[in-house]
């Protein structure tokens, strides 16, 4: 069953919430891929993709928490490397089923560590921003600086 973004995930209706909808998309193209049983190129290509894109998600949200002074930030970068490192175990684990040819069961369970990562990250870490956000934006506006 895909993610589904719900309004209770928004944390700040703009660059943030279009990067976690992109990031549930890519997750939920994965487990697609397993149900329509697409290749492990497909698999691989999308674990890729989502690596990516996390990397380029978390810098920009880090330079968004440094520019309204989240006072979590260092904590928050903290837990971003340490989820960026638990992909790459995951995509490792993965890349090493598929070479021994028996990727398919550990794709299920890549599917569902995935979506479990992504929606707690959201959930438990990224929401605690949320409020912040609300405080911060009308002194970046009041600077010139669109948040």
């Amino acid at each position: 069953m895909p993610i589904q973004w719900r309004n209770e995930l928004s944390i700040d209706k703009g660059f943030i919430d279009r990067d976690h909808k992109h990031l549930i998309d890519i997750v939920n193209r994965f487990e697609h891929a397993i149900e329509a049983e697409d290749g492990k190129t497909t698999l691989l290509h999308t674990l890729s993709d989502l690596k990516l894109y996390v990397r380029e998600h978390f810098r920009r949200e880090e330079a968004f928490q440094e520019d309204v002074c989240y006072p979590n930030k260092a904590a928050h970068a903290t837990e971003h490397h340490e989820l960026e490192c638990r992909l790459d175990t995951v995509i490792s684990h993965f890349k090493a089923a598929v070479e021994r040819g028996v990727y398919r069961p550990v794709a299920r369970e890549v599917a569902g560590l995935l979506r479990d990562w992504l929606v707690d990250h959201i959930i438990k870490s990224d929401l605690k921003l949320k409020e912040h956000i609300a405080i911060s934006r009308d002194l970046l506006r009041a600077m010139g600086r669109e948040p």
